[in-house]
Parts: C-alpha cells; sequence; structure tokens
C-alpha cells in the first residue's frame, strides 16, 4: 500500500519583500527581530504540519511555542515562553493572520493559503477543512483552474454543501435547520418585548448573531456601546452592521467599528474600508482583546500548574 501523502510543504517561496511588509514592521517597532523571527517560524510550522494552518489553543499552543523557542531562539538570551505569545498576539493584532480564526483556535491568513494553493497544483487529492478556507472559488481560478481544492470546492458546491470560505461555518457547528429553529424561538420571544425594553448591547448581539452565525467578542461590544453613548445613532449602527451582514467580511468587528467612525447615513453603499493602516495606535477595543487573551492564558498556565 502506497504511503499517504504528507498535507505539508517540504519547502515555501518567500517574498523579498516579506520582511519589509508594513503589517510586519509594526510589530517589529515593538518586539524587534524577535518578531521577525516568530513570524518566519510560525510559517515554517504552519507549511510543514498542516500546509495552510496551525492548531494553537490551549492544548498544543505550549508544543508551538516550545518548538519555536528550540528552533530559532534557544541559547543564552532566550526570551520567555510568555514574550513569544505576546509576540503571537502581536502578530495577529497587525492583520498578519486571520484575527477570527485566531480567536478560534488556529493560526492561518490568506496569504498563506494561497501560497498552499499554489504549491499543490499538481497532487491529485487534498483533504481541505473548509470551515478554515479563506480563498473563494473565483480567487483560486484566478491563480490556477487545475487544482485539486478548486474541484472539491465545486463538486461540494454542486451537491449542496457550503464549502464557505466564510470561518463561521464548522463541520461541528449545529445544521442550518437547528440554527434556523433557534433564531424564530429567540425572535418569537424578542417580538414579546418591544425595542425599547431590550438594551441596546443585547439587541445588537442578537443582530450580530443572526447575521453572523456568532457572538460578537465582548471587546467589541464595549467599543460600539462606547460609540453609542459618545453620540453615535442607534439607526447608523444597525444600518452599517446589517449592510456589513450582506457583504463578505471575514472579520466584522473591525470592519464595523472603522467603518462607522466615519460613516454617515445615505444612500448607496457602505464605503469601502481598506485594511488596517499598521502604523496606526490599536483602538481600545483591540487592547482590551489583547489583554483578556493574555489573562485567560495566564489562568490557565496557573491551572495546570496546580494539577
Amino acid at each position: 500500500m502506497a504511503r499517504p501523502l504528507k498535507p505539508g510543504l517540504i519547502y515555501f517561496p518567500l517574498d523579498v519583500d516579506a520582511l519589509s511588509d508594513q503589517k510586519l514592521r509594526a510589530a517589529r517597532r515593538e518586539y524587534g527581530y524577535l518578531a521577525i523571527v516568530v513570524y518566519l517560524e510560525l510559517l515554517c510550522i504552519l507549511y510543514r504540519d498542516k500546509g495552510y494552518y496551525i492548531e494553537y489553543n490551549d492544548e498544543t499552543r505550549y508544543d508551538i511555542v516550545s518548538t519555536i523557542l528550540s528552533d530559532a531562539l534557544i541559547g543564552k538570551y532566550q526570551p520567555t515562553p510568555q514574550t513569544i505569545e505576546d509576540v503571537i498576539d502581536r502578530l495577529v493584532a497587525c492583520r498578519l493572520f486571520s484575527h477570527d480564526l485566531y480567536q478560534r483556535g488556529f493560526i492561518t491568513s490568506k496569504r498563506a493559503q494561497q501560497t498552499y494553493y499554489k504549491s499543490t497544483l499538481d497532487r491529485k487529492f487534498i483533504g481541505i477543512d473548509w470551515s478554515l478556507w479563506l480563498l473563494s472559488e473565483s480567487e483560486m481560478r484566478n491563480m490556477s483552474s487545475r487544482s485539486a481544492i478548486l474541484a472539491e470546492f465545486v463538486n461540494q458546491s454542486n451537491n449542496g454543501v457550503n464549502p464557505s470560505n466564510n470561518p463561521i461555518i464548522r463541520s461541528d457547528n449545529p445544521t442550518k435547520e437547528r440554527i434556523g429553529e433557534k433564531r424564530k424561538v429567540e425572535k418569537s420571544k424578542a417580538e414579546e418585548r418591544t425595542g425599547d425594553d431590550i438594551p441596546f448591547p443585547s439587541r445588537y448581539k442578537k443582530i450580530f448573531f443572526d447575521l453572523f452565525g456568532r457572538e460578537p467578542n465582548e471587546a467589541h461590544v464595549k467599543a460600539i456601546e462606547n460609540l453609542r453613548l459618545g453620540g453615535k445613532l442607534e439607526s447608523v449602527i444597525l444600518e452599517v452592521l446589517e449592510s456589513t451582514g450582506n457583504k463578505y467580511v471575514r472579520e466584522p468587528e473591525p470592519y464595523i467599528y472603522r467603518t462607522l467612525q466615519n460613516y454617515t447615513p445615505k444612500h448607496g453603499n457602505l464605503p469601502v474600508v481598506q485594511d488596517d493602516d499598521p502604523d496606526r495606535p490599536l483602538e481600545q477595543w483591540e487592547l482590551d482583546w489583547l489583554a483578556e487573551v493574555k489573562a485567560q492564558q495566564r489562568m490557565l498556565r496557573g491551572l495546570d500548574g496546580k494539577e
């Protein structure tokens, strides 16, 4: 029997301008050479193992950090594991990796998946977890139409399965029918009360859930509530939220927040929001999110130490 093919790659291309990426520069200003080393090590782990993502959760975080330390940072001035975790958080905050998937315990990016797609064109079969796949059919066709990934993507679509590039939809999520039933129940309960009876953050979270299939993170809800208390009309906030739900937005929280900062209601489409300026200071809700992640990591390490 032939040995099954390893899903990862034996090498990957690195753009000549990779280290001068504006997003990476933002992390370099804070962590210096560590940002470069950790970034490159994450790419090596990503391509070497799964090929297009890294599992980075409570069970795997220690192994990933230990691999980075032992592979590239061993020596007299070796940084602490906590420092490496902080650098990874910052790389995600700079949008070098997907913010949404990071919250779910995965490290990946659209750019990494494009590299994997182009590097596997000669493979006959490639197993893809579509809940983690960020590339659309048109984006894949623009790179090449002879990929097994594209063929499986189209086949899944033709069979009525949604190989969505929206990471919200996962194979272990409730079925669409169950989600639909849940939303009907929630809607009927909400209709028993008037809109004024429901606090705005609760209404916002419910609409967000209906649009994206998950609740927004609490830091984002607090940031939106601060905009409302600062004078932003509720109708404007909900208008931006619902309009965003009709678009393909991989990371709706930062998109909605940035749009609201300069948005005034008018006829037509929402203004196009470009990628984050890597040189801009982090918003308060982003700082809160990073603090929340670090607090959870410290708590988990404390629990592990007691066992």
